[in-house]
Order: structure tokens, then C-alpha cells, then sequence
């Protein structure tokens, strides 16, 4: 852009303050990307993210349920997002035998609801929410390079609360992770 204006009368500014997420969740999210470091957390405090390593797909359910039970305790809107469509799907689908609420956002043209939603990730970008749950960030779920930016779209809607929860191992794209900055549980 700068070639474009005479240089003489153009500053170049970038900004690197984020302002939207707790200061645990920008220092958590930005090591998701390269050249990350350059964004700068604004100084409000938050719960560290956490990951939640589960032996089957039952427990994954059980460690969900619980969570969006704490977060309806602190009255927190919150969001499950899942790497597809059949994802979101199926996890509404089990929510709703588990006699848990939550509304499925399947299409961009859709309105918004109080409550828990579940979404795909294509459907997040440009939404934020006080919670979110990352769905599935198993290393059979997320392992290529090029799905770095989705995990940092996922993970960076929340302003508040993140919690990962996953079966088998954990993506290597957070293998980068300074262990300071997050939580097992």
C-alpha cells in the first residue's frame, strides 16, 4: 500500500494490540500462528485455556456436558465449534438425546440464539463468544499444516474462556505451545 501513496506524506501503522479476548486467550492463541508474537494482549484477566484428553468419545461427551454446565453457571454464551457441517451436527444431535440445549448453526444466513450454540467452523469467522469449546482438536483431526489459520480462528473467537477437548493425542499444531499457557484437565 505504501507504494501507492507518496512516501513522503504515508506512515505505515500497524496494529498489534488485541483488545477482544482475556490476556490468557491472546498469549495462548497468538503461538497458533507464525509470527504470532507480534500481537500484543490487552491487560484483562481471564481463566487459562485448558485441554481436556479423554480415552473415548463418552467421556469427551461427559467432559463437554460439564463444561457447558460451569459455563451456564457464570452465564457465559457459549459456543461448541467443530472442524465440519457433519460435526456440528452430530454433536447437537447428542446433546439434544442428553437432554442439553443448544441450538445448531448449520447455515451463515441463520440468527443467532441466547444459549449454547454448535457450529462448524466456517460459519465462527468474524463471531466472538465469552466461551468456547474447540471440538475435536485430535491430532486425526487437525494434522496438516494449512490447518493452522482454523485452529486460530476457532480458538480466537472466545473473549473469555477456551477449553479444547479431545480422544487419542492432541494436534501437533500445538505442539509449539509454551506449557505455561494453558491447563490439563
Amino acid at each position: 500500500i505504501s507504494k501507492l501513496f507518496d512516501p513522503e506524506k504515508t506512515d505505515v501503522v500497524q496494529l498489534t494490540k488485541s483488545y477482544r479476548s482475556t490476556k490468557e486467550l491472546t498469549n495462548f492463541t497468538k503461538q497458533i500462528l507464525r509470527q504470532g508474537e507480534k500481537i500484543e494482549a490487552f491487560d484483562r484477566r481471564g481463566p487459562k485455556p485448558a485441554f481436556y484428553k479423554r480415552d473415548s468419545l463418552e467421556k469427551e461427551y461427559n467432559a463437554l456436558e460439564d463444561i457447558l454446565v460451569e459455563n451456564d453457571e457464570q452465564k457465559l454464551t457459549t459456543a461448541i465449534i467443530t472442524k465440519t457441517l457433519a460435526e456440528a451436527q452430530e454433536v447437537a444431535k447428542v446433546l439434544k438425546e442428553r437432554k442439553i440445549k443448544a441450538t445448531l448453526i448449520g447455515s451463515a444466513n441463520q440468527r443467532l440464539v441466547p444459549g449454547t450454540l454448535v457450529m462448524p467452523s466456517y460459519l465462527a469467522k468474524g463471531l466472538e463468544f465469552d466461551a468456547v469449546i474447540a471440538w475435536n482438536v485430535s491430532r486425526d483431526n487437525y494434522h496438516q499444516l494449512d490447518e493452522t489459520q482454523l485452529l486460530y480462528t476457532i480458538t480466537s473467537r472466545a473473549m473469555y474462556k477456551l477449553d479444547l477437548i479431545y480422544t487419542g493425542e492432541k494436534s501437533p499444531l500445538f505442539d509449539d505451545l509454551d506449557e505455561k499457557t494453558y491447563v490439563n484437565k
